[in-house]
């Protein structure tokens, strides 16, 4: 049996270098779809806030994307040691 949920996540942006961190984790297991301002109630939206709904990823893509991440990991960590 696969139980598929979404997660909505309301954020706001005060600082780019956190959003970027947190879409670069998010991104690893979910598929991210942003809600255009044009779905937004007016009365309540700002330009510092986006909603967003998260999916999760299949499986195969997780294990791909935790590759892709491990790979870049190791290289930068040896980049400063010398054998």
């Amino acid at each position: 049996m696969c139980v598929l949920s979404a997660v909505i996540v309301v954020n706001e942006l005060r600082s780019q270098a956190v959003h970027d961190c947190f879409t670069a984790l998010f991104e690893q297991h979910f598929t991210i779809k942003r809600t255009p301002r044009s779905k937004m109630d007016p009365v309540h939206q700002h330009s510092a806030i986006d909603i967003l709904i998260l999916k999760p990823r299949k499986h195969a893509e997780m294990k791909h994307n935790a590759n892709a991440c491990q790979r870049s990991t190791d290289s930068e960590g040896s980049k400063g040691r010398q054998d």
